[in-house]
């Protein structure tokens, strides 16, 4: 299970694509007395249902970097009081922009066995500081400082690079800087955003255009003679079609937790298809007892309304080898209908489609 929290908005950048746009000067932080709250709860409701879990904790913003370490110490105390001691494995990162670097937060995160992970797009100029400036020199300096120190081995390291209209015809060269960096990344792209306004306009991409990103993409990575990385959720994807290859349907994954859970600085949380949605807020975990949220008539509609999704996943060759999270967890802004109202698998499904005629190609 992922939980996201949104520890505080304030942050030292404004890229132009951010979902949090208008909060990027609220110095709020989740309290500690919510936080104490819901980790205690959530591990009495897990020891109702006798589960002993993995939890993936991350640990966002705004940019997390800026708060202070004693609080970030705060909250990893409470985390393990309350779910460590009750048996269950915890792993915690921070996702941040890493345009300033303080040592006293980074002696902290080895201190607390927190991963690291970074946003630099690398190309493109929507990663911007609040002067409008573009910010991917600076992280790029302090990325490289940090690996050259040897943090890499000694927290989890990765990257997500946001794929958009500005960078989207470098995303071999973002792939090359990535790799010859030794550091796994996650591709993010932006897509079908309904009505996105003026900032975001400029920067969406189509389906197609991400599907040959991709390719391209992973055509580099089949001749790169530089080490290979992981990059995601291309490694997933290949996996699937691995495992279509072999004819060895996936494992069913467990229906008792939801994969991913977004808490907002306030408490409000959301399952992450249906993120700061109007009739997405399951209720407040710090003011409920998580059961009650997982017993909510909204979790119920956010299942339902999971699985109509799925139905396109009935109709499709790789169902049974496949995740089935590109359509179960897109968000609003992304979920795709054909001409007749009916969802569709426009990025999925025709990049496994490469990937098996690749593979038939090959054999």
């Amino acid at each position: 299970m992922n939980i996201v929290l949104k520890l505080s908005k304030l942050c030292n950048l404004r890229c132009s694509y951010c979902y949090e746009y208008d909060q990027l000067a609220n110095p709020a932080r989740m309290p500690l007395s919510g936080l104490a709250q819901f980790f205690e709860s959530l591990a009495t409701w897990l020891d109702s249902q006798q589960l002993r879990v993995g939890l993936e904790v991350a640990l966002h913003g705004g940019e997390p970097l800026l708060l202070p370490p004693d609080y970030l110490r705060a909250v990893v105390d409470l985390q393990r009081r309350a779910l460590g001691g009750a048996g269950h494995q915890v792993r915690n990162t921070i996702q941040s922009n890493l345009f300033r670097v303080r040592d006293d937060m980074l002696a902290c995160l080895q201190e607390l066995d927190i991963g690291l992970g970074v946003s630099i797009d690398v190309h493109g100029e929507a990663r911007v500081d609040a002067r409008g400036r573009c910010a991917e020199p600076a992280v790029d300096r302090n990325l490289r400082r940090l690996l050259d120190s040897g943090l890499a081995e000694r927290i989890t390291m990765g990257g997500i690079s946001v794929l958009h209209a500005g960078n989207v015809e470098q995303s071999v060269a973002t792939y090359h800087y990535f790799a010859e960096l030794g550091l796994n990344y996650r591709i993010l792209p932006i897509f079908a955003m309904e009505a996105p306004g003026p900032r975001m306009t400029p920067l969406m991409l189509s389906a197609e255009q991400i599907v040959d990103a991709f390719r391209a993409v992973m055509h580099a990575r089949l001749v790169t003679e530089v080490p290979s990385i992981r990059v995601e959720p291309l490694d997933e994807y290949l996996q699937t079609a691995g495992l279509k290859r072999r004819n060895q349907p996936r494992p069913p994954s467990s229906q008792q937790l939801p994969w991913s859970l977004i808490v907002d600085t306030q408490g409000d949380a959301y399952l992450h298809a249906d993120a700061y949605s109007p009739g997405g807020r399951l209720g407040n975990v710090f003011t409920q007892p998580f059961g009650e949220l997982m017993a909510s008539s909204a979790y119920a509609q956010a299942l339902a309304a999971q699985r109509q999704r799925l139905q396109v996943c009935t109709r499709c060759t790789w169902e049974a080898y496949c995740t089935r999270l590109p359509v179960a967890e897109a968000l609003h802004s992304e979920r795709m209908t054909n001409d007749y109202g009916e969802a569709v698998c426009a990025i999925a499904q025709p990049f496994l489609s490469t990937l098996d005629e690749w593979m038939r190609q090959a054999a």
